[in-house]
């Protein structure tokens, strides 16, 4: 079994299979940058280029599932595609090259997902999901949700909008602020509890940076421990940079080198709203969200 996350910057997989015991196994994750929503928060569209960057990803990514002799893949699209226009275009093409019907999901439903793909014991936690369109926030224990939001704040759809141009000066940088503390004042986190735990690419990239890995080591940036400070030093150095200056730093994957300053303050407004000064990185989420959910309908393989 497979579970596909299409969101705005990266297409990620991983790949499962129930053992003798009934117990699911993760077997092997793929990791792939297509910035499908590239231009999207402005212009509504998804891009004929961009739409072909993610069709080679999910051929590839098919392919890799047919040696692997996977059965069943559940994919699911995000933020880029809920937003898009062309939206039903675009779900055909990439439907054909992974071989399954890939379906849009509600914010909602990703802060669900994302929320039991990272979990790994009952204890109360906050999920925070920083994609590259929205952020999710879930909130729940016991295998249990209780409380989810998702809000437009990504780090492509902030760099699009305030870091276009980079270093960005200080005014972008406040307009940027202003706009994530002003979506976060949406959110009621009166029932918030427990640690706050981060998926996604800023904060495993972050993670990578203040541990100055050259090489990506998913040993070392599960259940690593952000710092507040830390965090805040590494913003204030990562914001004085251009792209190229950004893209030499160690932990910093190219592709991902133009919107790390935008998730950076994404990450660092969430902690100070909420007040809480660590943040433990997942590098689970969404995708295996897809495949737990997957495997627990057997019977029933649509999202």
């Amino acid at each position: 079994m497979a579970g596909i996350d299409i969101g705005t910057n990266t297409i990620l997989m991983v790949i499962g299979e129930k053992n003798s015991d009934g117990e699911l196994v993760f077997l092997q994750n793929e990791h792939s940058i297509a910035r499908l929503g590239e231009g999207v928060d402005k212009t509504h569209v998804i891009k004929t280029e961009a739409i072909e960057r993610a069709r080679k990803i999910l051929v590839n990514y098919k392919n890799i599932c047919d040696e692997n002799n996977v059965a069943k893949i559940s994919s699911a699209g995000t933020s880029a595609l809920r937003d898009a226009i062309n939206r039903d275009d675009v779900i055909k093409i990439l439907s054909e090259a992974i071989g399954t019907d890939i379906k849009v999901i509600s914010g909602e439903e990703e802060a669900r997902l994302s929320f039991l793909g990272t979990i790994e014991n009952n204890k109360p936690c906050i999920v925070v999901d920083i994609g590259g369109g929205s952020t999710e926030f879930i909130c729940g224990e016991n295998q249990i949700v209780k409380l989810r939001y998702s809000l437009p704040i990504g780090a492509v759809r902030l760099t699009e909008r305030y870091f276009k141009i980079q270093p960005a000066n200080e005014d972008s940088v406040r307009e940027a602020e202003l706009f994530i503390t002003e979506s976060l004042n949406k959110i009621d986190t009166s029932q918030f509890k427990g640690e706050l735990i981060g998926v996604a690419g800023t904060p495993t990239t972050l993670a990578a940076v203040v541990q100055e890995l050259t090489k990506y080591v998913k040993e070392k940036v599960h259940g690593y421990i952000l710092d507040f400070e830390k965090l805040h030093q590494i913003f204030n150095k990562l914001k004085n940079l251009n792209v190229d200056e950004l893209k030499k730093i160690p932990g910093i994957h190219p592709d991902r080198a133009d919107i790390i300053t935008a998730g950076t303050l994404i990450l660092l407004c969430i902690m100070k709203f909420l007040e809480i000064n660590k943040c433990s990185v997942s590098t689970r989420g969404l995708r295996y969200g897809i495949l737990i959910d997957l495997a627990s309908r057997q019977n029933n393989f649509e999202l």
